[in-house]
């Protein structure tokens, strides 16, 4: 019998609710799972079981702050692991409900790859502020490949914290604080910097994983399962991970291309990277709902 992971949150709906289906949430690059906390309780209030969880070298998932943007060795193959023990888990628990993955930033990576290989298990894949394609992402390997050599894989590299996340806070500099770019919400930027968790610099192993994320959304064959799959990409309209307009409609058509019919998209004008924690974060909660229920 599966049990849930010690990393793992549950939010249900009360009891006596009809439950609508099962959601799992990947959270981002150097955050946790209790930052979806009002996302997680408001998709239970409106009948959806919702699991978060800590992902490796992240929140409480970590033996001391040292593995704080440390995967680990095979890393890649660990968090797909770790995606399917959630869904397992789930799936036994309430054998007869949709399956949805939803992802946020590296999230996406992570859910993207995941769903690669898994697409006919899932009833919609969603994903929020999805990474651009990285065209470097081959020769950022390489390189932090190179400086672990002298360094080791525990090793910050300020170089490549640079080269992988510097240009998002640019556009924002006025502002005062370089995690500007998350959010227009000065509250929730404020919250980000004071977390202890929150905005650390990934170890060289964190950056060899996310480059491999990287590769694995974008560059991995498809099994394509089921093209009958809804997939949902969601952004904000200043929102610098996603790089451009253009880069953005790179990453739906990619789902397009590979045959899932029914793909779609949404831009949230004036807003940035967390638009789940943003000043509109009240009407993508609303209309995230309104797919769930066309699921």
């Amino acid at each position: 019998m599966s049990s849930l992971p010690e990393r793992a949150t549950i939010y249900k709906p009360a009891e006596g609710k009809e439950i609508q289906g099962c959601i799992q949430i990947i959270h981002g690059m150097a955050e946790h799972q209790k930052r979806y906390a009002p996302l997680a309780n408001f998709l239970a209030d409106n009948g959806y079981v919702v699991v978060t969880s800590d992902l490796r070298g992240h929140g409480d998932n970590i033996a001391s702050e040292k593995e704080l943007g440390y995967f680990g060795d095979d890393a890649v193959n660990g968090l797909m692991s770790d995606v399917k023990e959630i869904f397992d888990y789930l799936k036994e628990e309430y054998p007869d409900k949709k399956m949805i993955l939803l992802g946020h930033s590296m999230g996406t990576l992570i859910s993207t790859t995941y769903f690669k290989d898994h697409d006919a298990e899932l009833d919609a894949l969603i994903l929020s502020g999805m990474p651009g394609n990285n065209s470097a992402k081959g020769i950022a390997q390489v390189l932090i490949k190179c400086i672990a050599a002298f360094k080791g894989w525990y090793h910050r590299s300020a170089f490549i914290n640079n080269l992988c996340n510097g240009a998002f806070a640019k556009p924002f500099a006025s502002e005062g604080s370089p995690f500007a770019w998350l959010s227009v919400d000065k509250d929730n930027v404020a919250a980000y910097e004071a977390d202890p968790k929150c905005g650390f610099c990934f170890t060289l192993n964190g950056f060899l994983v996310l480059m491999k994320l990287m590769c694995g959304a974008y560059d991995n064959p498809w099994k394509k399962g089921n093209l009958d799959v809804p997939v949902r990409l969601i952004s904000g309209g200043d929102d610098p991970c996603r790089v451009n307009d253009d880069t953005f409609m790179q990453s739906v058509k990619m789902f397009q291309n590979a045959g899932y019919k029914n793909t779609t998209y949404k831009l949230y004008k004036g807003q940035r990277h967390e638009i789940f924690n943003d000043t509109e974060h009240e009407t993508v909660f609303a209309e995230l709902l309104d797919f769930l229920k066309t699921v």
